[in-house]
């Protein structure tokens, strides 16, 4: 089944109220954006890549829409993004004297935006003609959103590329004119403000959030280290120098004195230093490992605000146990703001940022920034993974279960979304599945018997599919399973999944003869009115929770009576 383009843009443009003239302003027409979402246009990859961008989402993996002579143009364009990261202008120089054009039906002002921001990076980096460099900045801007280089606020929705090029267009027009370094810094929050708030996706706000930070920071601070933000970001080759930069930012910004990335073994009861910024040696937090009891981590967790943080004061500790006042309190700490860290929905650790001077008192706005950097740093330690071994052992493998190589939860959420806003959904089911009691196996066999059985049960359904077209498995959480897959409307669908249930059963019966296991599955039929994967996954999952059955499976539709039930409650 293919993807249809049209229904996806108008699916994504409607959830989320956006205005047409927004999408398409700079690039194309309204009438013929229209054109494109009622199918009667098919819009290139490029103008497809920009409409989804500027809607807060990332590229979809389109690239089966480019055609043989698109291909050239995208080979160019990855060897001048090799260039970019080799420092390697007169090769990129010569790049742009044999830019693909005739031969190429992509959108022209999108191609022309990426020219003369190449020539950009040349002029400043080759040349460092900053003056010329701004200038083609400028005109990569006019392409198509000529209006942010005079406007005094940032309203519309705009690309990360179209952010990129904004914000350092910004930043060398105070190296230009320092008389604009005020309305610059303000450009820069609204920037940051609108990134916080329109990108839907994680993996978009990371491309351009943390640049951002660091430039508006930067300014504030007297232009303290801004020669090599933007080569730390745009090659992303060292995501410590990266952190490193981010963390002298906000220290100098607020004033800190110590600001420490801890990793937390929820389980152990240990939390790990693995990073740490200091204003001055004598503030450094020298401990490595610190113990911490369970009373305390719940109360801890239960004054967390909206933006995942905690101010912690040297005067207010009543409620915490001994030893953790002395952890707080370490090197002469009085004001202590903990801002949660997770990654695909699972907590690892807080970032700590820490004033020794002074007693501080915090604004709801200042804790806000600080709980979106801390995100922002979550986001780069599950994307980079190369920050410390600590950290990869929860994450060795971005976007994928480490115990049975099935995509992640957030992943799987993500593309069943995609497919219910693009109008896929009828025809499709959500099946979730847990081990009732798996807790008991665990006990009884080992978790290494445990997550081998996992990882068959993953193996086997995988084995069983019909199709690999438009299915998406993950295991969600410890022993919970979900899989959205095309439903065959002439097969009973719980017959269908009570019988693979059955087998896989038997197969372990004949492993281990004196093990119990005990599956439950529930079963949502994707209807057109659902468009919201969560919903969907919250039905399924409800109606596993009503499968009866004999001790070993039970297999429960949801129903109209399960929905009526389920919105009583």
């Amino acid at each position: 089944m293919g993807l249809n383009i049209g229904r996806l843009l108008y699916g994504i443009r409607t959830k989320y109220e956006m205005n047409v003239k927004d999408i398409c302003r700079g690039i194309c027409s309204p009438s013929s954006y229209c054109m494109y979402e009622n199918g009667e246009i098919v819009p290139d990859i490029l103008l497809v890549n920009m409409f989804l961008d500027r809607m807060g989402f990332g590229i979809l993996g389109l690239t089966a829409y480019i055609s043989e002579k698109e291909v050239v143009y995208f080979k160019w364009k990855e060897s001048t993004r090799a260039c970019i990261r080799n420092e390697n202008y007169k090769k990129l120089v010569m790049l742009l004297e044999h830019m693909p054009t005739g031969n190429v039906s992509l959108n022209k002002k999108i191609r022309e935006q990426y020219a003369w921001f190449i020539k950009g990076i040349v002029a400043e980096k080759d040349t460092a003609d900053l003056k010329k460099a701004t200038e083609c900045y400028e005109k990569a801007l006019e392409c198509t959103c000529g209006f942010l280089i005079k406007s005094q606020k940032i309203e519309g929705t705009f690309s990360v590329r179209e952010i990129h090029i904004y914000a350092i267009y910004l930043n060398l027009l105070c190296k230009v004119n320092p008389k604009e370094k005020e309305e610059v810094i303000s450009r820069f929050y609204q920037l940051m403000q609108y990134v916080n708030v329109h990108y839907v996706e994680e993996q978009q706000k990371v491309k351009i959030y943390p640049l951002l930070v660091c430039l508006w920071g930067n300014l504030v601070i007297e232009g303290k280290d801004t020669e090599g933000s933007f080569e730390i970001f745009e090659k992303m080759s060292s995501f410590q120098a990266a952190i490193e930069l981010l963390m002298k930012v906000i220290g100098l910004k607020f004033r800190l004195n110590r600001i420490t990335v801890l990793h937390t073994k929820v389980a152990e009861q240990k939390i790990n230093r693995v990073f740490q910024w200091v204003s001055e040696e004598e503030y450094r937090l020298l401990i490595d490992e610190i113990h911490f009891s369970k009373s305390d981590f719940i109360t801890l967790f239960r004054h967390n605000d909206e933006y995942g943080t905690v101010v912690i004061q040297e005067n207010d500790l009543a409620e915490y146990s001994e030893q953790r006042r002395k952890n707080v309190l370490q090197c002469g700490a009085k004001t202590v703001v903990c801002a949660a860290m997770y990654c695909e929905g699972s907590y690892t650790g807080a970032i700590a940022y820490v004033t020794c001077q002074e007693k501080r008192l915090w604004s709801r706005e200042d804790r806000k920034l600080l709980g979106e950097v801390t995100k922002i740093i979550s986001a780069h330690y599950a994307k980079n993974q190369a920050f410390n071994s600590a950290y990869r052992s929860i994450a060795a493998e971005s976007g994928r279960d480490q115990l049975t190589g099935l995509s992640s939860f957030s992943r799987f959420r993500e593309n069943v979304e995609k497919m219910l806003i693009g109008g896929y959904g009828p025809g499709h089911a959500v099946i979730y599945t847990d081990f009732e009691k798996f807790k008991r196996i665990n006990a009884k066999y080992g978790y290494r018997v445990g997550d081998q059985i996992l990882r068959q049960f993953s193996e086997y359904v995988i084995s069983v599919l019909k199709t690999d077209m438009d299915v998406y498995f993950t295991r969600a959480i410890s022993d919970h399973f979900i899989l959205f897959t095309p439903c065959d409307m002439d097969v009973d669908p719980e017959t269908s999944v009570l019988k693979t249930n059955q087998e896989f059963l038997r197969q372990m019966k004949e492993k281990y003869p004196d093990m119990e296991l005990c599956v439950r599955t529930g079963i949502y039929l994707i209807t057109r009115e659902c468009n919201n994967a969560s919903e969907a996954i919250d039905a399924a999952n409800y109606a596993r929770k009503y499968a009866a059955g004999n001790c070993e499976t039970g297999v429960k539709l949801y129903d109209e009576e399960l929905k009526k039930q389920s919105d009583a409650e």
